[in-house]
């Protein structure tokens, strides 16, 4: 009796010692740059490399939240809206799990003659209170701006969606999509320069 029992306590061990050996942090199949239309892009602005600046990871400080500039370019003229999502494209498989983290997401007007981000947002946008309204729950169910914060043994990749849109009779008509090339971030002081 005692023997079965412990089967069911052994066959957990094994598997949970097989899913350990799998863990592993890897770039999604979909962080790529991809564009419905060569013109319309999106990109951190001023980041010439893969390597997003330790500036908007976290850090021991008590300034947190600092979020990279952020372009586009080439918005379809149809459009009267965009929803932007800054998003953790690596997947981290546990035993078959893949996650993903949206770090912002907002959903903003561009045909509000007030509204005054029309080509990208400078750097520490986050904290504008004009973004307040038009900012959607990230990941962790809060309606703000959360920092790169990779395990130190990692490098994460990030990207950044536009969805172009405008309604009609109700319904959302997409315009247009586009995401960003792969932006690295890691706590460590080298990181890839690469891809692959």
């Amino acid at each position: 009796m005692k023997t079965l029992k412990i089967i069911p306590i052994i066959l957990t061990l094994i598997f949970i010692s097989a899913c350990e050996k799998k863990c592993s942090a890897t770039f999604c199949k979909g962080a790529t740059d991809q564009s419905y239309g060569p013109d319309f892009k999106v990109y951190i602005t001023g980041v010439n490399d893969h390597n997003i600046p330790l500036k908007y990871a976290c850090s021991s400080s008590k300034i947190m939240g600092i979020s990279p500039p952020i372009s586009w370019e080439g918005v379809p003229k149809s459009a009267t809206r965009i929803h932007l999502l800054v998003e953790d494209a690596t997947c981290t498989y546990m035993c078959n799990d893949c996650c993903k983290y949206h770090h912002w997401q907002l959903d903003f007007p561009l045909d509000d003659p007030s509204f005054p981000y029309k080509n990208g947002f400078p750097e520490n946008a986050s904290v504008s209170d004009t973004l307040k309204p038009y900012t959607l729950p990230n990941s962790s169910d809060i309606k703000e701006y959360m920092n790169f914060c990779p395990p130190k043994d990692q490098t994460h990749a990030i990207v950044i969606q536009l969805t172009a849109y405008h309604m009609e009779n109700g319904k959302k008509v997409i315009d247009g999509r586009s995401q960003s090339r792969p932006y690295l971030i890691s706590l460590e002081p080298s990181h890839p320069k690469v891809l692959n």
